[in-house]
């Protein structure tokens, strides 16, 4: 990664080129839509996620039976070094890419990445996060939002790493709810 010192103007520069507004786009919004991974749209059970990707690890510490959530994760797949995938209900609603610093470095560093998504996806809401606005060893959070089809995109940008989030927002709710009626408060 970058020193900070030359981090910062270029972050600056980023958040001018892929910031944009919050207007849909429906060939945006089409993307978000269609978004799969390796064939496998936001949905998919676990069965036919596990078919195609035998390799897949379920992780019991970040998954939760009890409200129906399930998180496998594989390594060194498709150019990430860290892949999540999230089930609420036996359908796939997150996929997590985490990017270590030396592989985002081995592709022309963090800004490949974004520019990749803002490709796609178009620019990022207005109310990203630069260097100002998040902790140290933090540099940036974009965001993009697609209500029409309830889908979000967040990329969170680190000294040491990089995750780009996909997220159907139908599913994260329905994890919000069975968590909220699952709560043990003590009470």
């Amino acid at each position: 990664m970058k020193p900070p010192s030359k981090i910062i103007p270029s972050l600056l520069v980023i958040l001018a080129l892929f910031v944009g507004s919050v207007f849909a786009n429906p060939e945006h919004d089409k993307a978000i839509k269609d978004f799969k991974f390796n064939g496998l749209p936001f949905g998919t059970d676990t069965k036919t996620f596990k078919a195609k990707f035998p390799k897949a690890e379920l992780s019991a510490d970040q998954s939760d039976p009890k409200i129906g959530l399930l998180m496998y994760t594989m390594r060194d797949v498709s150019g990430i070094d860290l892949a999540a995938f999230y089930f609420q209900d036996d359908k796939l609603f997150r996929c997590t890419y985490i990017y270590s610093a030396k592989t985002t470095e081995k592709i022309g560093g963090w800004i490949t990445v974004v520019e990749k998504v803002v490709d796609k996806f178009g620019k990022a809401d207005e109310d990203c996060m630069g260097i100002d606005t998040v902790e140290k060893g933090h540099l940036a959070n974009f965001f993009w939002k697609f209500p029409n089809v309830n889908r979000f995109i967040e990329a969170d940008i680190r000294e040491d790493m990089m995750k780009v989030i996909f997220t159907d927002t139908e599913g994260r709710d329905r994890m919000i709810e069975r968590q909220k009626e699952n709560a043990e408060l003590g009470f």
